[in-house]
């Protein structure tokens, strides 16, 4: 049995469109969801949220209700929060990542030198710092040429920004990658207890599609089940 998937199901939303011709909600329906619908290959993962309207609020903020192609679509599946398949949104969660790089320093060293692709150029274990005075992360990035040094707070107030999120997310990956383990500990630490008081964004890089619970579709301004639109 596998030590790190929790018994407890839990609902978990994501906002986005039907596609002009109902072609997504018809995927969805059909296939269930998977990393290769809606172009999200290329983030290697399906950005969900405990709560419909953290999932509102994140597809606000992409822009995504902005340009709707169909119509408005809000879908649900009830799942395990298992760390094989499931992992910490690394731009909502960014704070709680940087504690967890903070605290495992050594393994961070560990990592290879100049493979990881960062921004623009690789990651230097070798020459990044953990600096306990200022309480700052100083992560390397190797240009070839030259380093340029990163500074990530440990304890800032409001977590990291995008750029930071994006950033120590790749660095994650790779930590993820190198010491499964270690991470799924606190993955599932965190799955948890926000399980129990969601406020949790989360992506999903399984295999396996995800059975949808229920779709609603938004047409004229009303909320029906989407199964009814075929």
């Amino acid at each position: 049995m596998n030590d790190f998937i929790p018994v407890e199901k839990i609902r978990l939303y994501h906002v986005t469109s039907t596609g002009e011709h109902l072609e997504t909600l018809k995927a969805f329906l059909t296939r269930g969801i998977s990393i290769h619908l809606l172009d999200q290959e290329k983030n290697k993962g399906f950005y969900m949220w405990t709560t419909e309207k953290l999932a509102f609020e994140h597809a606000e903020f992409l822009g995504i209700l902005e340009k709707v192609k169909g119509h408005e679509m809000l879908v649900c599946v009830s799942t395990v929060l298992n760390p094989e398949s499931w992992t910490l949104d690394p731009e909502v969660h960014g704070k709680l990542i940087v504690q967890f790089l903070w605290d495992n320093w050594n393994f961070f060293l560990q990592l290879p030198e100049s493979t990881i692709e960062l921004e623009i150029g690789f990651l230097s274990p070798s020459e990044s710092i953990k600096d306990e005075k200022a309480g700052y992360l100083r992560i390397a990035e190797d240009m070839l040429i030259s380093h340029e040094l990163i500074d990530i707070r440990r304890d800032a107030p409001h977590g990291v920004d995008t750029r930071e999120g994006r950033f120590i997310g790749k660095i994650y990956t790779a930590m993820k990658k190198k010491f499964p383990k270690a991470c799924m500990i606190f993955e599932k630490e965190i799955f948890d207890k926000n399980a129990k008081e969601p406020g949790l964004g989360v992506k999903y890089t399984g295999d396996a599609p995800l059975l949808i619970e229920k779709i609603l579709v938004q047409v004229n301004g009303n909320w029906i089940d989407g199964k009814t639109l075929f």
